[in-house]
């Protein structure tokens, strides 16, 4: 029976097929992720524009940027879209990465206030690990096959 399934999947004739329901996989996970984020942006900012439906709740501002640092107040931004926070008592300097946790203000005018917060410093190094990564897979990748009368053949 797994004999036979595995031969089906990795067949000839079965590849395109087998190649576009990855893609389409591929495309819905990504589709289905803007979906949320957009979401929870919109939120956010309706309950920006109307706070009396919104008093007091929370939010949570995943993976920031600073923008901006003021005296009192610092801008991040989520999604295109820049937030003012107050009460951040820590030292933050611009381009850092943050994960806030904030009320909403009672006014579109009044920047959110901070309940708590979290300093990413390693954010940078994750980033740059992961598309390292995603070279040395193609590198195997590439290297594991070559191409013989036309056609692409694996190595070994």
């Amino acid at each position: 029976m797994l004999q036979s399934l595995r031969k089906l999947v990795f067949s000839d004739r079965s590849r395109p097929y087998v190649a576009t329901l990855i893609v389409g996989y591929l495309v819905w996970m990504g589709w289905s992720y803007s979906k949320v984020s957009t979401a929870r942006t919109k939120e956010v900012v309706a309950c920006t524009q109307s706070p009396d439906e919104c008093r007091s709740e929370k939010v949570f501002l995943a993976l920031t940027e600073v923008r901006e640092v003021g005296p009192d107040t610092i801008t991040v931004r989520k999604s295109t879209v820049d937030y003012v926070i107050a009460g951040v008592d820590d030292p933050v300097h611009e381009s850092e990465i943050l994960s806030v946790i904030a009320t909403i203000p009672d006014s579109p005018d009044q920047p959110f206030q901070a309940v708590s917060w979290e300093h990413h410093p390693l954010r940078a190094w994750k980033v740059r690990l992961s598309l390292l990564g995603l070279v040395l897979a193609g590198a195997v990748t590439l290297g594991s096959f070559r191409i013989e009368n036309r056609r692409v053949v694996e190595r070994g």
